[in-house]
């Protein structure tokens, strides 16, 4: 959909939503292959974060550099209220 790339979609879609949602995979399924390419003291950018728990379950696994982004600031409130 076209509204996929304006702020008003996702700032509406990130009011109503109360859980995350992971547009790719939940960290469980692809902890093995971030962890075989990435070190842990690696600085990381999640562009695009969302409301997904990515960056947070990869804190708590001992990826302490993470810096997520999103050009939606309701959704960068939520996680900051979250995180």
């Amino acid at each position: 959909s076209s509204d996929l790339g304006s702020v008003e979609y996702w700032n509406e879609r990130y009011t109503k939503e109360d859980q995350g949602f992971e547009w790719y995979n939940a960290y469980g399924t692809i902890k093995d292959t971030i962890c075989k390419y990435i070190k842990k003291d690696t600085s990381i950018l999640n562009i695009g974060c969302g409301d997904s728990n990515l960056s947070e379950d990869m804190y708590r696994d001992g990826f302490t550099d993470i810096t997520s982004c999103d050009f939606s600031p309701i959704v960068i409130e939520k996680m900051k209220e979250k995180c």
